[in-house]
């Protein structure tokens, strides 16, 4: 494991109370998650520590995603145990969804952000209905999906903050902070299409960093798709600079025709 192995690890966990899948099973220092298939994290096995010392590790993963009618499914990132990867991949097991994980000090991220006069941002310490209304129609999912997106955000252990960026009377962008031992992970930050490149981010994650640090986070953190350039570079111009990077492992058949070799982890 990399020398910042420790850092990686505790902000895999921290990111996985932040996103509280409905359903956990612990296998080990692992975690099984599922939550009606909505979003891979909530529904994924999380792969912290070492492999499972118990010998049907696999089957036991397998069986938990099949009651449930959902893929079989890993989040693989540079915390993972090592070797791991290989040993999906070897499995047939496809990537998906490469992405990676940033990270800043929240004063940094103060200094080099101004507010836009234009934009009036509110920030919640509770879910509220109004704010999922926002969240839905930002981020263009159904309806349908609301219940599953409550349940998960409802469930947040640790304090957290549900931000929305209004302009002409209209909610134009969305974001949410959770804040967890010294660091704030932020998340869901989104702008409607005809407002984007207008510091309506830039206002979103300003507002955040100044909650975290109001809530004892001196850092923060955040997780973006690799394919999304544009959020990259604002990020990094507000100061994060890339950690380490995770991707998704994914069934692509029978999960139940392979298994791993007899020495992968804790099979025998």
């Amino acid at each position: 494991m990399r020398p910042e192995g420790a850092l990686m690890r505790t902000l895999e966990e921290l990111a996985a109370n932040a996103w509280p899948a409905h359903i956990q099973q612990h296998l080990g220092s692992w975690r099984l998650r599922a939550s009606e298939d909505v979003t891979r994290r909530a529904n994924s096995v999380l792969p912290l520590g070492a492999m499972p010392a118990y010998a049907g590790w696999y089957e036991e993963i397998i069986s938990f995603y099949e009651r449930r009618r959902l893929p079989i499914r890993f989040q693989v990132s540079d915390a993972a145990p090592e070797g791991l990867d290989a040993i999906l991949q070897g499995m047939g097991y496809t990537a998906e969804a490469h992405s990676a994980v940033y990270v800043a000090r929240c004063h940094d991220v103060v200094t080099r952000s101004s507010q836009d006069d234009g934009l009036r941002l509110t920030l919640s310490n509770t879910l509220e209905e109004k704010w999922l209304d926002s969240f839905l129609r930002i981020e263009g999912h159904d309806e349908a999906r609301r219940g599953a997106y409550r349940r998960i955000m409802g469930s947040i252990g640790p304090p957290a903050c549900f931000v929305e960026a209004w302009q002409d009377g209209v909610v134009i962008g969305i974001g949410m902070g959770v804040a967890e031992r010294e660091w704030i992970g932020m998340f869901n930050i989104a702008t409607l299409p005809h407002y984007r490149r207008r510091g309506v981010g830039t206002g979103i994650v300003r507002a955040l960093a100044e909650w975290g640090l109001e809530n004892g986070a001196a850092q923060a953190y955040l997780q973006v798709m690799l394919t999304n350039g544009t959020a990259i570079n604002l990020y990094t111009k507000l100061g994060f600079r890339y950690l380490y990077g995770y991707h998704y492992r994914v069934a692509q058949s029978d999960p139940r025709g392979k298994k791993p070799k007899r020495n992968a982890g804790g099979a025998p």
